[in-house]
């Protein structure tokens, strides 16, 4: 894995991509709300990989929040094993990884419409077929926090991350800061929103490679399907642009991050 190393390729690539402006039409300030029973219209891989901010779409889930949240806690009681409680951070049930359907299967009885959200969700990438490397449905209530960092996102692994919000009741915030160009420090912040039902938000390597990101929730209850997705198409277009995963959060990581609001 490049880190520090791969500084001239991420601006190369970096300053190749930021000129295509229509990219921050899908950015998190700018969500749009499309609807479609089977598939919802979601960026595409070349979107996906490139852009240097995070995307978001707001979809039209079919259940309410109250149903998510139901079968969100049927899940911690029903596989006990799976359930990561920590101090100060959101609950997480993992959910392994997925590559076809079936993976799941063992889920469905508990959570039928969390896993129907996930098909709906993977078949409504249009021009790529997804794989999830490792799924996680995230809890998070009064006073937990995930602090600054970036996902361990490679080529051939982890390419992009997707983050469908479930439910969302209270107060919190999802936010964004630019990383310094010489990956030793963090920069202003760039972006900070409240993730609502229905949010979806996408960001891939190369937003990555340049903004880290924290969420925290004050009041309330938020319930989030986090997928780490890869595919050959993501691979192969990061591949022809020669973008590389530039990994600097141990330079600029500190523990308060994961105190500090």
């Amino acid at each position: 894995r490049e880190e520090l190393s791969c500084d001239d390729a991420m601006a190369a690539t970096s300053q190749k991509h930021r000129s295509k402006k229509s990219l921050g039409q899908r950015q998190l300030s700018d969500a749009q709300t499309l609807s479609g029973w089977d598939r919802w219209h979601l960026p595409s891989v070349q979107e996906i990989s490139f852009s240097t901010t995070p995307l978001a779409v707001h979809v039209e889930l079919q259940k309410s929040a109250e149903v998510y949240l139901q079968e969100a806690d049927a899940m911690r009681f029903s596989f006990p094993e799976l359930v990561w409680s920590r101090n100060g951070k959101p609950d997480k049930v993992s959910l392994g990884p997925r590559n076809q359907q079936e993976d799941w299967q063992r889920f469905r009885p508990i959570c039928p419409a969390i896993m129907e959200a996930v098909d709906q969700l993977l078949r409504s990438f249009a021009d790529q077929r997804v794989e999830v490397t490792f799924g996680d449905v995230l809890d998070y209530g009064p006073g937990h926090l995930l602090g600054w960092h970036q996902d361990n996102m490679d080529l051939k692994r982890h390419l992009f991350t997707v983050v469908l919000t479930l439910a969302s009741d209270g107060d919190g915030r999802c936010e964004w800061r630019r990383i310094a160009h010489d990956g030793k420090d963090l920069e202003e912040l760039v972006a900070s929103t409240m993730p609502s039902f229905g949010n979806l938000a996408i960001h891939g390597l190369t937003c990555n490679n340049e903004l880290a990101h924290r969420v925290f929730w004050d009041q309330g209850r938020r319930v989030a399907l986090v997928l780490f997705c890869r595919s050959a198409e993501a691979e192969a277009v990061l591949n022809k642009e020669g973008t590389k995963s530039c990994l600097s959060m141990r330079y600029w990581w500190t523990k308060d991050y994961e105190s500090v609001k």
